[in-house]
């Protein structure tokens, strides 16, 4: 009984290979070029004592664009407002592409950690909302006594997106100077970023 034997690749089959795999990494070193820590933020591990118009001031005294924009906010905390989970990224537009800050809060520590990558492109830049505005909405929000919160698992998510919002079947405000309205299904679609608190869209225009 003969025992089977892998074909050798030819010259040209491997110099094809070869080209290939070169090209891939050229590709991945095209997109992603640098990865490094930028520093951090200390930050109480309490919701209701952060102010996060001064959270975000304090993000661009290590460097970051005032003009920085945001997307996959999530934040968790108790009935007590005591932070179980909280991170977000912040991209800004530069020459040679974009810088994309990864901020990550550290419950031990009580600080929020930002680590920097560098890519030339990011397609979903020009959709996303500038951070300045998002956490203004945000403090509205976590701040404003007629929203509920859910004791124990309060959960706070946003893509930060603008959208032209046509969600179905969902409980929805309209928060606009200010105000938090009420709309219904026929009210749709609104051009705007929501926030999601413990289920309940926040639309923001």
């Amino acid at each position: 009984m003969g025992y089977y034997r892998p074909k050798l690749l030819s010259g040209k089959s491997r110099l094809v290979l070869f080209i290939f795999v070169v090209g891939l990494v050229i590709t991945f070193i095209a997109v992603y070029h640098a990865k490094g820590s930028v520093g951090s933020v200390a930050e109480s591990n309490k919701v209701t004592e952060i102010n996060f118009n001064e959270h975000f001031y304090n993000l661009t005294e290590l460097g970051i664009s005032d003009f920085a924009k945001i997307q996959n906010f999530r934040l968790e905390f108790d009935d007590k407002g005591l932070i179980k989970l909280s991170h977000y990224e912040l991209i800004e537009k530069v020459n040679n592409g974009f810088n994309v800050y990864k901020v990550r809060y550290s419950i031990d520590d009580k600080k929020y950690d930002i680590s920097k990558s560098t890519f030339e492109k990011w397609d979903q830049y020009y959709q996303l909302v500038e951070a300045k505005g998002f956490f203004e909405s945000l403090s509205f929000i976590i701040l404003n006594d007629n929203v509920v919160t859910a004791g124990n698992g309060n959960q706070v998510f946003s893509s930060g997106w603008n959208v032209s919002y046509n969600i179905l079947d969902q409980e929805k405000f309209l928060v606009e100077n200010k105000t938090i309205r009420n709309i219904e299904d026929f009210d749709l679609p609104i051009t705007g970023y929501y926030i999601n608190f413990n289920g309940v869209h926040y639309i923001f225009n």
